[in-house]
């Protein structure tokens, strides 16, 4: 018999279209969001997203971890699109908000059945 391991934390990802003229688009490329989140608190502790810089892809993190990604979900979209004036902003909001549908949809919802 298989034992399942249930980690402390959940892993999601999501990915939107990268808008054209920018260099994920001319690539054939989405953008993609990683969100590592403590299942009892709900707190991200660590992300990754696919932009093509370093900065691009610590900036946005910054932003992310440490938010709760229940109840604080809306303070950090608009935390993100008012600290990130870039072209992607909208693929990163639709792909955090992809991800977001997801947890509620599996990790909420064995909440609420428990």
């Amino acid at each position: 018999m298989i034992t399942v391991k249930i980690m402390p934390t959940v892993f999601i990802s999501a990915y939107s279209q990268a808008p054209k003229g920018t260099k994920l688009s001319e690539n054939g490329q989405t953008l993609g969001v990683m969100l590592e989140i403590r299942r009892d608190s709900h707190i991200i502790v660590d992300f990754e997203c696919t932009f093509i810089t370093d900065l691009a892809k610590n900036y946005c993190k910054k932003l992310v971890v440490g938010t709760n990604f229940k109840e604080d979900f809306e303070d950090m979209l608009e935390s993100i699109e008012g600290n990130m004036i870039i072209p992607s902003v909208n693929a990163l909001i639709v792909a955090l908000k992809i991800a977001h549908q997801r947890y509620i949809d599996t990790i909420l919802k064995e909440e609420t059945t428990d």
